[in-house]
């Protein structure tokens, strides 16, 4: 339940080492009814003076981060998605690793998943081990001044607010939208990263600055497209700072497996000339038969890779979908 990951999310935040009177907790709902904002004003009478609850329209998280942005008074602007619990060091660490570096406008941490998690193969989380491209905002500390120098997040990624069906379709309807609205406005965390760093100001990692991304378990039809359709925002980004080509594998693969995937393609055509050719499609089956697994294991790891096949063409279509809609290759 969404309402349990928020409260859990706000009691990290609640808990750290950071001294309480030198930081604020602001937290945007954006108009949830599934009892967050009661649980947080909860939160608040246990915890006076230190959360402050901002109520939003659903126009998307970019939205309700800059409204949450110009309600705070720090020089450093600590991000926290809402399924994500932060190291109890989390806050501390990240305002010293940016201590004394004025050039410096942003800040990324160290994302994992909770220790504790199991990550069977339809597992959704993010990892983050080293700096990349991709500038996640669910642990990412920005200064004011470089925040602002860019006016925040872009309002390309605003969302429209529209009532939820209440025909007999909702269930479909709304997974066939909520995948629509993430093909649309995915995104605004790259963007931005991008923006500050195109403005002139460096970026900077810290492994200290600790976050856990819960664990999500999708569904098999979600699994299929979830990650081509947060994907599809890459050609774009790519057309906007044509330097953020430089974070992709090779400068056109979205990551390793999607450059197998080619490779594969690529010997199977190749194989009915010369079956040497078929040599290519081994890298994607190494690939991906080591990815994290609670099932396939031993013996089974081969038919891992064959599973993955369809998510990954899936993600090849979506991409290059894309790529032609936005004229940048990105596969």
């Amino acid at each position: 339940m969404r309402a349990d990951d928020v409260e859990k999310s706000v009691l990290s935040a609640l808990a750290q080492t950071y001294p309480a009177d030198h930081y604020e907790i602001i937290v945007a709902d954006g108009s949830s009814s599934d009892g967050t904002e009661q649980r947080i004003r909860r939160l608040m009478e246990q915890h006076p003076g230190r959360i402050k609850l901002l109520v939003r329209p659903p126009l998307g998280p970019s939205a309700s981060r800059n409204a949450a942005v110009a309600e705070s008074r720090g020089e450093i602007l600590a991000l926290l998605d809402s399924d994500c619990t932060a190291d109890r060091h989390w806050i501390e660490a990240g305002v010293a690793a940016l201590s004394g570096k004025p050039q410096v406008g942003m800040l990324q941490g160290r994302t994992l998943p909770p220790p504790d998690a199991q990550l069977p193969t339809r597992a959704r989380y993010v990892r983050v081990e080293h700096a990349n491209f991709v500038h996640e905002a669910c642990n990412m500390f920005y200064r004011r001044e470089a925040f602002a120098s860019v006016n925040g997040f872009s309002k390309d990624f605003y969302m429209e607010a529209k009532p939820k069906s209440k025909s007999r379709w909702a269930g479909v309807l709304g997974w066939v939208r909520h995948y629509a609205l993430v093909m649309k406005y995915s995104g605004e965390d790259t963007d931005l990263g991008w923006s500050v760093l195109n403005a002139g100001w460096e970026k900077a990692y810290c492994r200290e600055a600790l976050v856990y991304h819960d664990v999500r378990i999708l569904s098999w039809s979600s699994w299929l497209i979830d990650e081509g359709c947060y994907a599809y925002g890459a050609p774009r980004l790519v057309k906007r700072y044509p330097v953020s080509r430089a974070g992709l594998y090779h400068r056109f693969f979205l990551n390793r497996a999607q450059a197998g995937l080619c490779a594969l393609a690529a010997g199977v055509i190749l194989s009915t000339v010369n079956s040497y050719f078929a040599l290519l499609c081994l890298p994607y089956f190494l690939i991906r038969a080591t990815e994290p697994t609670v099932f396939f294991r031993s013996w089974k790891r081969p038919l891992l890779s064959l599973m993955y096949l369809p998510r990954d063409f899936t993600t090849f279509a979506i991409l290059l979908f894309s790529s032609f809609r936005h004229g940048r290759i990105v596969v």
